[in-house]
């Protein structure tokens, strides 16, 4: 867990602005949601969850949970793996998939259209449980808060709020060369090739 409070302290003395007189709170906050984004977007992994979805008998499509961005994966259904498969070529072997129902799932499908459901196949003929990891869309809203992500990505965070900050107060060229540090830093992190 990540600390809203101590995080934006660390980013205001480093800018030597421990009062938020250059840069306020809401400021920051709005910096780290979309430092959050951006890690979500291209490591999912990081904001990862896992959790237990239950299906109703015939139900062939799920939705993730309210937080969900994107699924990362369909782990298990009573114990029992489940696979992925491409939807052309469950569209070509099992044109009526849709329709088709067992005692519980065997494959699970990438919605194309959609990164916020998924589609299992068979549908159950009752109810079943499955479990799912899938990366979360995070955010905060003030201060006392924390971050569910492990600790050492703190630094990640950090890094993408002081290029924010420079970049807001970059006129100078020292400003704009630091918020180019910054992000440079931030990306390495990520693992974004330059």
């Amino acid at each position: 867990m990540i600390s809203v409070e101590k995080l934006l302290k660390r980013v205001a003395q480093a800018l030597v602005d421990d009062e938020f007189v250059l840069f306020d709170r809401s400021f920051h906050i709005n910096s780290l949601n979309d430092g959050l984004s951006a890690i979500a977007m291209v490591q999912p992994q990081i904001t990862s969850q896992t959790k237990d979805i239950n299906l109703v008998a015939g139900q062939w499509k799920v939705n993730l949970p309210a937080d969900g961005f994107k699924l990362l994966s369909v782990n298990h259904c009573g114990g029992y793996g489940i696979e992925p498969v491409g939807l052309e070529q469950l569209n070509h072997l099992h044109p009526d998939w849709r329709r088709q129902t067992d005692e519980r799932p065997e494959n699970w499908i990438v919605n194309p259209n959609d990164e916020k459901s998924f589609f299992v196949f068979p549908a159950p003929e009752s109810a079943v449980s499955i479990e799912i990891d899938y990366s979360r869309n995070m955010s905060v809203s003030d201060e006392t808060e924390s971050i569910d992500i492990n600790e050492m990505y703190e630094q990640l965070l950090f890094d993408f709020m002081m290029y924010r900050a420079y970049s807001r107060d970059g006129q100078a060229e020292a400003q704009q060369a630091k918020a180019a540090s910054h992000f440079q830093v931030f990306q390495s992190m990520l693992g974004v090739k330059q």
